[in-house]
């Protein structure tokens, strides 16, 4: 199935308007505009989540490449996002920084461990 989906957005630094089409090829038959939210809905997640682990972690610059062991640390990344995203924190503080109080305070790290 292909489908065409418009979608106007606002220039903030010009005011102006401007009307972009997308082009999809699926394999569902629906409606352009359901497929344009699942396909930005998908892609919303799938750059947060990259874009979490890259600044909080440098994952861009990795270069482990022996056997598994580039999955082991991602996954062992993903668990420590997840820790310190749910560490309540008043005033925020960014992930960054609490990663830092982690390698600075047994303390800070034990109350984030046990979340």
């Amino acid at each position: 199935m292909s489908a065409k989906g418009a979608g106007e957005r606002l220039i903030l630094a010009s005011g102006t308007y401007c009307t972009e089409v997308r082009h999809y090829l699926g394999s569902k038959v629906q409606s352009s505009a359901l497929h344009n939210q699942q396909v930005r809905a998908y892609w919303g997640i799938e750059n947060e989540l990259h874009w979490s682990m890259d600044v909080t972690f440098g994952e861009d610059k990795s270069r482990k490449r022996a056997a598994n062991s580039a999955q082991h640390f991602g996954l062992i990344r993903r668990i420590a996002l997840n820790l310190l995203k749910t560490r309540e924190e008043k005033p925020k503080v960014s992930l960054v920084r609490r990663m830092n109080l982690c390698s600075l305070s047994d303390e800070y790290r034990l109350k984030t461990l046990r979340f």
